[in-house]
């Protein structure tokens, strides 16, 4: 585990044999993350396990695979445990995938927290690509990482990929437009050999600590846009609903095994829809399939989007009619689009909207302070 994830591990793995054995007090692990004689054995298999997928799928041996372990993996750092994990179980299968072949691998990181561990293990790796979507809440939900303009750094700089949900009550609509507008162009530029995916469930309906409503056919779905660019590796993270997480891991297990799924459309929240701008205006300068992508439209429908957030007090139903503006203004005929870019805004209109954007975002965040700020509800 050492050579494949690299520096720190040794000391961590001594740590927890003397933490595990009771020789030690475990003074250093985080109170949120228990540990008792049996968690060094357990945390060993699921790295084993997460590993021993990885690897037989870059083999040729299955043609895509799942590993329901427990205990979870991405919060863990090379050194450090924390967030209920010891290893980073997406690290180590990487690292693993890697050593037995594939040369690019991709991370796609769904658990509502977002994947400290995992960024920073690849941080400056170009070759692994680390996405994750995760509710942000702008920098005040656990683990506090992954805001958009974390994009990784010396050569990984554009290998780390952050779409940061401010908002609770995020659904179905918001990571399918995420995946259709960030995730799927990005991955096909980059051309991962595997994809691995770090399926946590706490993002799904009627989870007690995530605050969104995913549905199964969610989850599903982004499994499915997955399998279409290369093999794909499941690895189980978080979840605190046990049926939830059931019925969401049998969900992707279906489309794993080549059932297809109902296809659902791609229509945001307008949280949602800021949260995927500010991933797309991070890596505009990294990615050739995003190069242009926030050009002065964006930032004129940027301005409406807050101003129906925080405007007259028609609350979800204002969300909802602009979500409707979203369908008709990002999924129309491409070919239409770029004449419609190419004529542009005049500039005093452009400054105006600007200007009216930065008043109303301020009235926003004044809002949110006060905890009045109008949340996107599912649909």
């Amino acid at each position: 585990m050492a050579r494949l994830v690299g520096n720190g591990v040794t000391d961590h793995l001594q740590r927890l044999r003397l933490f595990c054995s009771g020789t030690v007090p475990a003074t250093i692990i985080p109170s949120d993350t228990y540990i008792n004689q049996h968690t060094l054995h357990c945390a060993a298999l699921a790295a084993g396990s997460a590993a021993d997928a990885a690897v037989r799928v870059v083999r040729g041996e299955a043609a895509c695979g799942a590993a329901i372990i427990r205990p979870p993996g991405h919060h863990a750092e090379s050194n450090t445990a924390m967030g209920f994990c010891f290893f980073n179980n997406a690290a180590v299968a990487a690292r693993a995938a890697q050593a037995a072949g594939a040369e690019r691998v991709l991370i796609l990181d769904w658990d509502v927290h977002h994947g400290n561990g995992t960024q920073h293990i690849f941080e400056a790796d170009p070759s692994v690509l680390y996405m994750s979507l995760h509710r942000y809440d702008r920098g005040n939900f656990y683990p506090g990482t992954g805001a958009a303009e974390e994009v990784g750094r010396g050569r990984g700089a554009g290998f780390t990929v952050n779409v940061p949900w401010d908002a609770a009550n995020i659904g179905n609509g918001d990571y399918m437009a995420a995946m259709h507008d960030v995730v799927l162009p990005i991955a096909r530029e980059f051309a991962p050999n595997l994809i691995l995916i770090s399926a946590g469930f706490d993002a799904a309906e009627g989870d007690p600590i995530g605050g969104c409503c995913l549905t199964p056919e969610c989850f599903g779905n982004m499994t499915a846009q997955l399998m279409g660019l290369a093999p794909t590796v499941l690895l189980l993270e978080g979840g605190y609903n046990l049926l939830s997480t059931a019925v969401s891991t049998e969900a992707c297990l279906k489309v794993l095994l080549g059932e297809a799924p109902q296809p659902l459309p791609a229509r945001p929240s307008a949280f949602g829809w800021l949260a995927i701008q500010a991933a797309k205006k991070a890596h505009s300068r990294y990615w050739a399939c995003l190069a242009g992508a926030f050009p002065q439209l964006h930032a004129h429908a940027l301005a409406q989007a807050q101003l129906r957030l925080v405007g007259s007090g028609e609350g979800a139903a204002a969300e909802l009619e602009y979500a409707d503006d979203y369908e008709e203004e990002e999924y129309e005929d491409e070919d239409e689009v770029e004449g419609e870019d190419e004529e542009g805004m005049e500039e005093e209109e452009a400054a105006a909207a600007d200007a009216e954007m930065q008043q109303r975002w301020q009235q926003h965040e004044r809002l949110s302070a006060d905890g009045q700020s109008r949340h996107a509800w599912c649909t």
